[in-house]
């Protein structure tokens, strides 16, 4: 789930609290961190932990339950993500 569409999106958010669906990080604002033709690094590895660290903590909070999954916008991840 990405961190800005709980605000978007509150029935969703509504529906999965009372489910037992698996909630994991997709970020915070859906931004591709690598290029994903040039694989290209486009943000710093510091800004990346800081996003997903955010979108974690605020999932967390909301669903009451531990985020452990991760997926990175368009499937592209570089080592230093891991």
């Amino acid at each position: 789930m990405i961190g800005d569409s709980l605000k978007m999106y509150p029935e969703i958010v509504t529906a999965l609290q009372s489910s037992d669906h698996e909630i994991a990080c997709h970020g915070y604002y859906h931004h591709a961190a690598i290029h994903p033709k040039t694989k290209v690094q486009l943000i710093s590895t510091t800004t990346w932990r800081q996003e997903v660290q955010e979108a974690r903590e605020l999932l967390e909070h909301t669903f009451n339950r531990k985020v452990t999954g991760y997926r990175a916008p368009g499937a592209y991840f570089g080592v230093w993500m891991i």
